[in-house]
Protein backbone atom coordinates (compact mmCIF):
# COMPACT_ATOMS: atom_id res chain seq x y z
CA UNK A 1 0.00 0.00 0.00
CA UNK A 2 1.11 3.63 -0.95
CA UNK A 3 0.31 6.68 0.34
CA UNK A 4 0.90 9.40 -1.37
CA UNK A 5 1.62 12.97 0.13
CA UNK A 6 1.85 16.15 -1.98
CA UNK A 7 3.06 19.27 -0.62
CA UNK A 8 4.14 21.41 -3.42
CA UNK A 9 2.65 23.38 -5.45
CA UNK A 10 4.41 23.77 -8.63
CA UNK A 11 2.96 21.24 -10.49
CA UNK A 12 -0.12 19.68 -11.10
CA UNK A 13 -0.07 16.08 -10.41
CA UNK A 14 -2.80 13.34 -10.88
CA UNK A 15 -2.22 11.00 -7.71
CA UNK A 16 -4.41 8.39 -9.19
CA UNK A 17 -2.01 7.99 -11.55
CA UNK A 18 0.75 8.15 -9.68
CA UNK A 19 -0.79 5.54 -7.38
CA UNK A 20 -1.04 3.18 -9.72
CA UNK A 21 2.46 3.79 -11.32
CA UNK A 22 3.83 3.28 -7.66
CA UNK A 23 1.83 -0.51 -7.47
CA UNK A 24 3.56 -1.51 -10.65
CA UNK A 25 7.18 -0.58 -9.05
CA UNK A 26 5.93 -2.53 -5.88
CA UNK A 27 5.14 -5.32 -8.25
CA UNK A 28 8.01 -5.30 -9.41
CA UNK A 29 10.36 -5.13 -6.62
CA UNK A 30 8.17 -7.53 -5.03
CA UNK A 31 7.08 -5.49 -2.31
CA UNK A 32 3.28 -5.24 -2.88
CA UNK A 33 2.65 -6.52 0.92
CA UNK A 34 4.79 -4.09 2.07
CA UNK A 35 3.70 -0.05 2.49
CA UNK A 36 5.65 3.30 2.18
CA UNK A 37 4.77 6.56 1.44
CA UNK A 38 5.96 9.05 -1.02
CA UNK A 39 6.09 12.52 0.28
CA UNK A 40 6.55 15.11 -2.82
CA UNK A 41 7.66 18.24 -2.06
CA UNK A 42 8.99 21.88 -2.70
CA UNK A 43 13.23 22.59 -2.60
CA UNK A 44 12.78 24.50 0.73
CA UNK A 45 11.16 21.19 2.71
CA UNK A 46 13.79 19.04 1.15
CA UNK A 47 16.55 20.97 2.12
CA UNK A 48 15.28 21.53 5.71
CA UNK A 49 14.88 17.55 6.03
CA UNK A 50 18.71 17.29 4.55
CA UNK A 51 19.54 19.47 7.02
CA UNK A 52 17.74 18.18 9.70
CA UNK A 53 18.82 14.51 9.42
CA UNK A 54 21.79 14.09 7.05
CA UNK A 55 23.39 17.10 8.27
CA UNK A 56 23.57 18.77 4.78
CA UNK A 57 22.17 22.31 4.59
CA UNK A 58 21.64 22.08 0.77
CA UNK A 59 18.67 20.99 -1.22
CA UNK A 60 18.67 17.62 -3.21
CA UNK A 61 16.54 15.67 -5.43
CA UNK A 62 15.69 12.69 -3.44
CA UNK A 63 15.61 11.10 0.39
CA UNK A 64 14.81 7.79 1.81
CA UNK A 65 13.95 7.42 5.12
CA UNK A 66 13.59 3.82 6.26
CA UNK A 67 11.44 3.60 9.14
CA UNK A 68 10.40 -0.30 9.90
CA UNK A 69 9.96 -0.80 13.46
CA UNK A 70 7.76 -3.10 15.42
CA UNK A 71 4.59 -1.98 16.11
CA UNK A 72 4.49 -2.13 11.61
CA UNK A 73 6.59 -4.34 10.60
CA UNK A 74 5.10 -4.30 6.99
CA UNK A 75 5.85 -0.09 6.88
CA UNK A 76 9.48 0.34 4.47
CA UNK A 77 9.38 3.88 5.58
CA UNK A 78 8.93 7.46 3.80
CA UNK A 79 10.41 8.56 0.35
CA UNK A 80 10.54 12.46 -0.48
CA UNK A 81 11.23 13.85 -3.54
CA UNK A 82 11.61 17.89 -4.74
CA UNK A 83 9.52 18.08 -7.83
CA UNK A 84 11.28 21.38 -8.40
CA UNK A 85 14.74 19.42 -8.61
CA UNK A 86 13.01 17.16 -10.99
CA UNK A 87 11.73 20.50 -12.79
CA UNK A 88 14.75 22.09 -13.30
CA UNK A 89 17.00 19.39 -13.72
CA UNK A 90 14.49 18.14 -16.44
CA UNK A 91 15.03 21.05 -18.65
CA UNK A 92 18.64 21.24 -18.31
CA UNK A 93 18.69 17.77 -19.81
CA UNK A 94 16.12 18.08 -22.06
CA UNK A 95 13.79 15.29 -20.65
CA UNK A 96 10.39 15.34 -19.29
CA UNK A 97 9.64 16.76 -15.78
CA UNK A 98 7.69 13.27 -15.17
CA UNK A 99 10.58 11.20 -16.39
CA UNK A 100 13.18 12.82 -13.94
CA UNK A 101 10.73 12.72 -10.97
CA UNK A 102 9.97 8.46 -11.69
CA UNK A 103 13.47 8.12 -11.42
CA UNK A 104 13.52 9.99 -7.88
CA UNK A 105 11.08 7.91 -6.53
CA UNK A 106 12.24 4.52 -7.48
CA UNK A 107 15.58 5.47 -6.81
CA UNK A 108 14.13 5.86 -3.15
CA UNK A 109 12.15 2.78 -3.11
CA UNK A 110 15.25 0.83 -3.90
CA UNK A 111 16.74 1.95 -0.69
CA UNK A 112 14.11 0.25 0.86
CA UNK A 113 14.91 -3.11 -1.25
CA UNK A 114 18.77 -3.74 0.29
CA UNK A 115 19.89 -0.72 -2.67
CA UNK A 116 22.63 1.79 -1.84
CA UNK A 117 25.19 4.58 -3.67
CA UNK A 118 27.76 4.73 -0.79
CA UNK A 119 30.47 3.50 -3.28
CA UNK A 120 30.58 3.42 -6.39
CA UNK A 121 30.07 -0.52 -7.15
CA UNK A 122 27.05 -0.22 -4.88
CA UNK A 123 26.04 2.58 -7.13
CA UNK A 124 26.16 0.63 -10.72
CA UNK A 125 24.19 -2.00 -9.05
CA UNK A 126 21.75 0.40 -7.80
CA UNK A 127 21.65 2.06 -11.27
CA UNK A 128 21.21 -0.38 -13.16
CA UNK A 129 17.75 -1.47 -10.93
CA UNK A 130 16.35 2.14 -11.67
CA UNK A 131 16.73 1.45 -15.56
CA UNK A 132 15.60 -2.25 -15.23
CA UNK A 133 12.34 -0.76 -13.53
CA UNK A 134 11.86 2.17 -15.10
CA UNK A 135 12.12 0.10 -18.59
CA UNK A 136 9.50 -2.75 -17.77
CA UNK A 137 7.06 0.18 -16.92
CA UNK A 138 5.61 2.15 -20.51
CA UNK A 139 6.00 5.83 -20.04
CA UNK A 140 2.50 5.60 -20.66
CA UNK A 141 1.94 4.63 -16.91
CA UNK A 142 2.55 7.78 -15.64
CA UNK A 143 2.05 9.89 -18.81
CA UNK A 144 -0.90 11.46 -17.01
CA UNK A 145 1.00 12.39 -14.01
Amino acid sequence: MVKIINRQKIKRINLKSLSKYLKKVSSLLNISSKKFTVIICDNRLIKALNKKYLGKNSTTDVLAFPLTDIHEPDFLGEVVVSLAKAVSTSAKLGIRWQDELMLYIVHGILHFCEYDDRTKRESMRMQKKQEEILEALSRKDYIRI
